[in-house]
């Protein structure tokens, strides 16, 4: 008889396992059936098995590599319950089976145009993955992504409007977070590296977290039709220079730009507005007001 599920704590604390290899016909993995097997270094998978339960592979810390029979739309169908439930949450390197039959480390994720959602924890610390490209479908960010340290490209198949409508629900769940560097669309359709920032002129509220930990970012350009800027936008980017911010803003939050190593900032109001927090600024000192951009 065939096994469709691997039941609830069915492996739990099993020293001795070193490798599984999961059939086909195994569609459920249960919740912790796998905690504390701390000898796990190699896990192998196919598309038959769709749903991890609750910390699966919670305390595997051994784990290494993993082995996927699908592509990257097929990783990303999957239903983790929890962080601990992927196995990349311990896991160190993702392989996905190429269309020559051979398992290849997974460098690069595109995820199709088609979806309008990424489903929790899918990205979740790949290590080895170098490049993301997300369509402009995609208008949220909440437990999807976390811990790609060695993430170097992110791009964002639509304009820099598009990107300042995306809700991100934490920091580390924006792959901004950890990318080196960021690309997004212009106007004229021709992908563009982002260093020096400009708020498109029909944006009116920059979003919490919008641009938190944007390595490249060195110049910041916030126009008159920007009303309200979020908590922690612009925090933790390491290469800001320069700043410029328009009298029209009504709003800054708490820690918009703290944790920021700022060189100056430029404001057209006369002094600091009533609606901006006594802490929206916790790092810049050279504030120059009454500035006019020319």
């Amino acid at each position: 008889k065939s096994i469709t599920e691997i039941k609830n704590y069915q492996f739990i604390n099993n020293y001795h396992m070193d490798s599984i290899i999961f059939s086909d016909s195994v569609k459920v993995i249960g919740e912790k059936s796998f905690s504390g097997c701390s000898d796990l270094k190699k896990v192998t998978f196919t598309t038959g098995t769709t749903t991890f339960k609750k910390d699966a592979f919670i305390n595997t810390r051994y784990l290494k590599d993993v082995y996927f029979t699908g592509n990257a739309s097929d990783w990303l169908n999957l239903d983790f319950e929890s962080f601990d439930s992927s196995p990349m949450s311990s896991g160190e390197v993702l392989y996905f089976l190429n269309a020559n039959g051979v398992f290849e480390q997974v460098e690069e994720i595109e995820v199709p145009n088609h979806f309008t959602s990424i489903k929790p924890f899918t990205l979740t610390s790949i290590n080895n993955l170098k490049k993301l490209v997300i369509g402009n479908k995609i208008q949220k960010f909440e437990e999807s992504f976390y811990g790609s340290d060695s993430l170097k490209e992110f791009y964002y198949k639509g304009t820099l409007s598009d990107w300042c409508r995306v809700e991100i629900s934490s920091p580390e769940n924006s792959p901004m977070c950890f990318a080196e560097e960021f690309y997004c669309w212009n106007d004229s359709g021709e992908k563009e590296l982002i260093t020096n920032l400009v708020i498109p002129s029909d944006i009116t509220t920059i979003n919490r977290y919008q641009f938190y930990g944007f390595k490249q970012l060195e110049e910041i350009h916030i126009g008159s039709s920007v009303k309200t800027i979020n908590y922690q936008a612009f925090a933790d980017c390491d290469k800001i220079e320069k700043v410029y911010i328009s009298s029209s803003i009504e709003t800054i939050k708490s820690h918009a730009f703290s944790f920021t190593t700022v060189g100056d900032v430029y404001c057209e109001s006369q002094s600091r507005p009533a609606g901006w927090q006594i802490d929206w600024n916790t790092i810049a000192t050279n504030v120059t007001w009454d500035y006019q951009e020319k």
